[in-house]
């Protein structure tokens, strides 16, 4: 299926409707051919948006590494999604989050590292900040402790 795609893509006839799953792999190669707003509408009308952000959010790195690829492609509530993801996975993967973030996008680490999520969504918030200032303080790539200060701070303001 992987050699499909990528001979579709090769051949510019590639488009996310004709993946027959949603991987990292396919958005990102709708993202190069048609645009991220394309994408984004794409994933959208197919009712696949949900999962995307789903993926981004359990911290798994490749998905994470879509989010500055899909945020100037997306609208002000497509740019919340991101964010809201990038929220719940940053006490998973902290040191992806914080390189997406990095990258000054749409998304900041404001709208991340408040915890801008319901409380019915996360009923322990108290043991969130423990674990996402746990995982941020282990973070020691100097080229991102600009972002991870700024988001430290913010986290440790939330409540």
């Amino acid at each position: 299926m992987k050699r499909m795609i990528a001979i579709a893509a090769l051949l510019g006839v590639y488009s996310l409707s004709q993946a027959a799953t949603l991987s990292a792999a396919s958005v990102l190669a709708s993202v190069q051919h048609s645009g991220a707003k394309t994408t984004i509408a794409d994933l959208d009308r197919r009712e696949q948006w949900q999962v995307v952000t789903d993926m981004i959010a359990t911290g798994d790195t490749t998905w994470i590494g879509l989010v500055p690829k899909l945020t100037p492609g997306s609208d002000e509530m497509t740019a919340d999604d991101l964010a809201l993801s990038l929220s719940y996975a940053l006490p998973k993967n902290g040191p992806a989050v914080l390189s997406a973030l990095s990258l000054e996008h749409v998304i900041n680490s404001s709208q991340v590292c408040s915890m801008p999520f319901p409380d019915d969504i996360v009923k322990d918030r108290p043991a969130y900040k423990r674990q996402a200032l746990q995982v941020l303080d282990a973070v020691q790539d100097p080229t991102l402790a600009q972002t991870k200060a700024a988001c430290m701070a913010t986290l440790k303001r939330a409540e």
